[in-house]
């Protein structure tokens, strides 16, 4: 911790700091918050992998299966995933695929197609049978959020029983009374590839407005980055981008997730804020967590103007995003040093700079 021997330098890092004294209550959007973007599903695949003690009652019950249009595997079952959307944080929403899933009993053939994934309070495998779309299966998920691996989200771990009307609808179709409620067939897990985004890797810098620079400086603070967060130039603060970090080309939706933090000193007071959320929505904003702990709190809206992404072999650069503060982090500011900030009073200037991660 230091008093920085340059005036924007303490600004800029004063600036932010101030921010995160906005109360976790006031946050109008934390991570899990219903204004989380969601993706295009573009590509990727749900797989079924059948319990063994399952593929064994089928046998009993002389219940062949085979798989067609696109759909494979044995006991190891793939479902190429064609559309949907999911939420890139608690990853609700539904996927939908090709493929069909043929069951037999002896003359007896049920014929399961156009498979949906739904994930929400109650998650489901969908199909439509015999004309209908039947609920045939329950997921009963082991998280609550997706992982990315490369550009892909990925919803692992999921048991699968059967629901009562699926049981039911088989066993009438089969003749058979193999099939009932809760039935474990197995575990499935969920890989969506986004359509038309892309995943970044790189480093986000935030330039300071000198009048601002120059306003929270006369409060006389001081400051320590959070690692890996750097000062590369007198009033910039650079972020790294994190792995969860998907956008769409024209920045209508995505996030931008950050590591590193700044601790923020006046007097016998402090505050940490660390990892930086650039969230694109209808109403983009700039989020933060505060002492390491909660969901992120919004302190700032961007204005994307005219900034646009310019990509170029893998490279992707987006400048000139603004960030200005938010009634909340006006009011903190004012309350912890004394300023006169505004509602909209700019704080500063957003370049996202990186490579794009392909699946």
């Amino acid at each position: 911790m230091h008093r920085p021997p340059c005036l924007a330098r303490c600004a800029a890092v004063s600036a932010l700091a101030l921010a995160a004294a906005v109360p976790a209550s006031a946050s109008a959007q934390g991570d899990s918050a219903p204004s989380a973007p969601t993706i295009d599903v573009g590509g990727g695949e749900t797989r079924l992998h059948l319990r063994e003690s399952f593929v064994g009652r089928l046998a009993d019950s002389g219940i062949r299966v085979s798989l067609s249009g696109g759909a494979r595997g044995v006991t190891l079952q793939r479902f190429p995933a064609t559309g949907g959307e999911l939420n890139t944080f608690t990853a609700q929403g539904s996927v939908t695929h090709r493929g069909t899933l043929t069951l037999r009993r002896g003359s007896r053939v049920v014929r399961l197609t156009a498979p949906r994934v739904t994930f929400g309070p109650t998650s489901s495998l969908s199909f439509r049978v015999r004309g209908e779309r039947v609920t045939v299966l329950n997921l009963s998920t082991r998280t609550t959020s997706a992982i990315v691996v490369g550009a892909t989200l990925v919803v692992p771990d999921a048991a699968v029983v059967f629901t009562s009307g699926g049981a039911s609808v088989l066993n009438r179709a089969l003749g058979t009374r193999t099939f009932r409620r809760s039935l474990r067939l197995g575990d499935a897990s969920v890989r969506a590839t986004p359509r038309d985004t892309v995943q970044l890797r790189g480093t986000t810098q935030l330039a300071l407005e000198p009048a601002f620079a120059q306003a929270v400086t006369a409060a006389g603070a001081s400051f320590g980055e959070v690692p890996p967060a750097t000062v590369p130039a007198a009033g910039t603060l650079a972020f790294p981008i994190g792995r969860r970090s998907i956008v769409a080309p024209a920045l209508q939706t995505g996030t931008v997730d950050h590591g590193g933090g700044v601790k923020f000193v006046r007097g016998a007071s402090s505050i940490s804020l660390t990892d930086p959320l650039v969230r694109f929505d209808a109403t983009p904003t700039l989020a933060v967590r505060l002492n390491y702990q909660g969901d992120r709190v919004a302190i700032g809206d961007l204005t994307l103007g005219d900034a646009r992404p310019v990509t170029s072999g893998g490279s992707f650069t987006v400048a000139g995003i603004r960030v200005a503060l938010n009634a909340n982090a006006a009011r903190a500011l004012n309350a912890t040093l004394g300023t006169a900030f505004q509602p909209g009073t700019a704080l500063g200037t957003l370049t996202i700079q990186g490579q794009t991660i392909q699946p």
